[in-house]
């Protein structure tokens, strides 16, 4: 059966970051939209934050696309900067760096749900 989600991003509320990521200056904020509680096989969801980097390392697939503010994604080989609109594409088992040098809003989508 097809569902229909509605949850307007401009009047989501964004919770804290659930790590610890030492970068509390960034204010990383984010709100599950589609769990593995609704089905699914993979998950949605917004993030947030402010100006500066912490280091990620993804055990899943993951899809961002950049609603708001500048989106810097870095691996140890390249820098890659999403704008509004813009979608990047992160395969499992990589490293990298979540960064903006002041704002960024973004949808993420990973595959699996449950990763965690």
């Amino acid at each position: 059966a097809v569902s229909v989600i509605h949850r307007l991003l401009d009047s989501l509320p964004l919770g804290p970051f659930p790590a610890e990521i030492n970068r509390p200056e960034m204010d990383v904020r984010l709100r599950d939209v589609i769990t593995g509680a609704d089905g699914m096989p993979m998950a949605a969801g917004v993030l947030s934050l402010r100006q500066g980097t912490f280091p990620w390392h993804l055990d899943y697939d993951e899809i961002e696309y950049v609603i708001e503010g500048e989106l810097h994604i870095a691996t140890a080989d390249q820098l890659v900067v999403g704008r509004p609109g813009d979608v990047i594409a992160v395969p499992r088992g990589t490293s990298i760096t979540f960064g903006t040098p002041s704002w960024a809003k973004f949808l993420y989508v990973t595959y699996p749900a449950d990763w965690q």
